[in-house]
Formats: structure tokens, C-alpha cells, sequence
């Protein structure tokens, strides 16, 4: 599990910024690549870059939201739509679900 990082990214941010709304914004993702537990890393994020890689499974990645719920993405899900999750005002690109 791994914490995305880039513009606008939800760490150390008050609540009333988080104006895609707390159960449309990401905080915590499963990322492909294992990080070990002694060496906390985060999942580094930009616009201009392609998205880093989930956990590839099934039922799709697991998410923590800002609102506390644990979603399932799925590899299906628009890149546009993953950016726009990722940015606590929704700033990523695509539509806001």
C-alpha cells in the first residue's frame, strides 16, 4: 500500500480542500511494486507522466478513499478518471465520479 504523491496530492491537506469530495479522492493505493514496511515509500504522481502502476488482480486494485472506505479499481477504469481521484480538487483530468 503505498500513498500518491504529485500535485495536489491529499497528504497534510484540511479537510474543507478537498473539494472533489472525500469519497472521490484517493489516499492510499495498492501499488505492483512492494515496498518493505521498515522503509516507507510513496507512489510518485504526475500530470505528464504515465500513471504508476496498481496492483494488477481480478478484482482490481484496492483503494483507501479520504472518506475511510476500501474500493476495488478496476484495470478497466479510465486513466482520466484514476488521475482525477488521485487530486484532492479533482485537477487530474476526466470527469469526477
Amino acid at each position: 500500500m503505498m500513498m500518491p504523491q504529485g500535485p495536489r496530492p491529499a497528504r497534510g491537506r484540511r479537510l474543507p480542500e478537498f473539494t472533489n469530495g472525500l469519497s472521490n479522492t484517493i489516499l492510499i493505493v495498492e501499488a505492483a511494486d512492494a515496498v518493505p514496511w521498515t522503509k516507507p515509500d510513496e507512489l510518485v504522481f504526475a500530470p505528464d507522466q504515465p500513471l504508476p502502476r496498481l496492483k494488477p488482480s481480478r478484482s482490481g486494485a484496492n483503494v483507501a478513499m479520504a472518506d475511510g472506505s476500501v474500493r476495488p479499481i478496476l484495470a478497466d477504469t479510465p486513466e482520466a478518471d484514476l488521475r482525477a481521484m488521485i487530486a484532492i480538487d479533482g485537477s487530474g483530468g476526466g470527469k469526477r465520479k
